[in-house]
């Protein structure tokens, strides 16, 4: 598993951001190792699932973002939360992480999504606002330790009492994605009926400079 911290801004700012967004998908037969390309179909996962860490759903790759709220004095920072000041969400997490996981297109070719360095790989679309679901207020466990982790203190209903944010967005396996990025050619041992044989596949692969990206189906 890769953590990666940041989300992806604008799709129109960056020209590889624009790139990803309007290139044709190609068929997995037709990829080209050392060329972009952009595939579109099934995910299938390759390695054990991950458990987002706000709602707690099984999937192949997550993204997060918390937002706690501050009454701010401009002469005076930020006061307690008691004063009728302006209110200003202050921006505490916003990291993801993924697993390697397998895009099938229609005609059955599989590609590869590999996993890289810290920032190598961006999700195309915000999380959506998931502060009611249960597993955001029921206080349990793993939302608490991981709140604490990133300097977050868990308090009860943290969700619906208003003063916190949550926002979660994942893939998961079964899921129609389309994903951007780098072709590799890539040779592996993989185990075929009783014995292990040299298997070549496609993966797609991002840098910093080009990150791997991932869009609606």
């Amino acid at each position: 598993m890769k953590v990666v911290d940041g989300f992806l801004g604008l799709l129109g700012v960056d020209p590889w951001l624009r790139a990803a967004r309007h290139a044709r998908p190609e068929a997995v037969s037709e990829l080209i190792a050392g060329q972009e390309a952009r595939i579109l179909g099934v995910v299938e996962a390759d390695q054990p699932l991950l458990i987002s860490p706000f709602t707690q759903t099984r999937c192949v790759l997550w993204r997060v973002r918390l937002e706690e709220k501050h009454r701010v004095d401009d002469d005076r920072g930020i006061l307690e939360t008691s004063s009728r000041d302006r209110v200003r969400w202050q921006e505490e997490i916003n990291e993801g992480a993924f697993a390697r996981f397998w895009v099938r297109d229609s005609s059955g070719g599989r590609a590869l999504v590999g996993t890289g360095p810290q920032g190598t790989c961006q999700i195309a679309f915000e999380p959506p606002n998931v502060s009611e679901h249960p597993h955001v207020n029921d206080e349990n466990e793993l939302l608490c330790r991981y709140l604490r982790e990133h300097g977050v203190v868990p308090t009860n209903y943290m969700g619906i009492a208003g003063e916190t944010r949550f926002f979660e967005t994942y893939v998961l396996p079964g899921e129609a994605i389309s994903v951007y990025g780098r072709v590799e050619e890539v040779s592996e041992v993989q185990a075929i009926g009783y014995r292990d044989a040299p298997v070549k596949f496609f993966r797609l692969v991002g840098s910093t400079e080009h990150p791997l990206v991932i869009l609606p189906a």
